[in-house]
């Protein structure tokens, strides 16, 4: 993970992915997966925060090169 950022604000979150995808497929892939653990992500994030709503999640991948 890159980083997370409120996106627009605290109820959905930006979540910076770095990954390396060498065609469209592994791309698919990698959001396809991301895409299976996001209630799990969000339940992991609930348990941590002492708030009343968990944000949304929300992905983007991105290279090693685009975090630096």
């Amino acid at each position: 993970m890159a980083d997370v950022t409120p996106a627009p604000d605290a109820s959905r979150l930006l979540v910076r992915v770095i990954g390396s995808a060498s065609s469209p497929d592994e791309l698919v892939e990698i959001y396809d997966a991301l895409a299976r653990s996001k209630g799990l992500l969000r339940a992991a994030i609930a348990a941590e925060l002492n708030r009343k709503r968990t944000p949304q999640l929300s992905f983007v991948v991105v290279s090693a090169e685009e975090v630096e």
